[in-house]
């Protein structure tokens, strides 16, 4: 160092001191303050991965999910199909989703109608006033989130005007508590 440097210090008086101090400090505060993003950084980046770990799980399992349920429902429409009653389902506007086979057999075939005739309509719209009467006790279910047990006739054939008395069971379909529909099987009792 000169003698030049050395009177600048001098005349500098503590004030050089104190300004090199508050460098060191400036330094200090600076470097713990990266130290606290980094880590902050570093818990930041490891609670995406968890989270991005977590959405992956569960989209993983939705797609099982849904894999499973699609597998139950072809089971399940097939196992339907071969129940020896007829068994149908409406949707909470009264149209007619689905039907067995045998609800084909028993009620449609005789009047010369199939499951065309009637899917995805009213039993108003298919049958006419004895359909009203029907759609009443499905509203009842719906209305009341309940099931109903009764008797509902209807014609031996398109052809005759003797009567046959069925015992139908019908049962609201439930989805997250909500009313989604109705379902019924029915039993012959008598012909008159």
């Amino acid at each position: 160092m000169t003698w030049f440097e050395k009177i600048l210090l001098v005349l500098g008086g503590t004030g050089g001191i104190f300004s090199l101090r508050k460098q060191v400090l400036s330094f200090t505060k600076n470097r713990i303050q990266t130290a606290n993003a980094t880590k902050e950084l570093v818990a930041l980046v490891n609670y995406w991965r968890k989270d991005a770990e977590f959405h992956r799980l569960k989209y993983t399992q939705i797609l099982n999910e849904n894999t499973y349920l699609k597998m139950e429902l072809n089971l399940n429409i097939s196992e339907r199909d071969a129940v020896p009653i007829p068994f149908w389902k409406k949707d909470i506007s009264g149209k007619m989703v689905w039907c067995s086979s045998e609800y084909e057999r028993v009620f449609l075939l005789p009047y010369g109608k199939s499951k065309s005739d009637v899917l995805f309509k009213t039993d108003e719209e298919s049958w006419g006033e004895m359909g009203k009467e029907w759609s009443k006790n499905d509203l009842w279910c719906i209305k009341n989130k309940s099931s109903w047990t009764g008797e509902e006739k209807l014609p031996l054939s398109s052809e005759t005007d003797s009567l046959i008395t069925y015992v139908i069971h019908k049962n609201v379909i439930l989805y997250n508590g909500n009313v989604v529909g109705v379902m019924g099987v029915a039993l012959m009792k008598n012909k008159q």
